[in-house]
């Protein structure tokens, strides 16, 4: 029987920190993401933003990459992203 494994630790500060959010579509919603992010890293990199429609257009995945320079900034960003009601999931 295998042990389970630990969750992978994060060293902050993490430069580059992948981040993505499955949203519904909606219009002027990929800038509202960039100004909740912008909140939380002030010197986020819109050049990191890569938005992908599904196939139908009625979701997109937004995929980033931020300064995470702790845990709870990331918990503050998370609940900040899901505030919104238009986002399904954070990874």
């Amino acid at each position: 029987m295998t042990e389970p494994k630990d969750p992978p630790k994060i060293e902050f500060p993490c430069p580059e920190y992948p981040i993505s959010v499955v949203c519904d579509t909606a219009e002027g919603f990929v800038a509202r993401v960039c100004e909740i992010v912008a909140c939380h890293d002030p010197d986020f990199d819109h050049g990191t933003l890569v938005v992908q429609a599904s196939r139908q257009g009625t979701y997109q995945s937004i995929r980033f990459k931020v300064l995470a320079t702790s845990e709870q900034q990331l918990q503050e960003l998370h609940a900040a992203l899901k505030d919104t009601g238009l986002v399904r999931m954070v990874l």
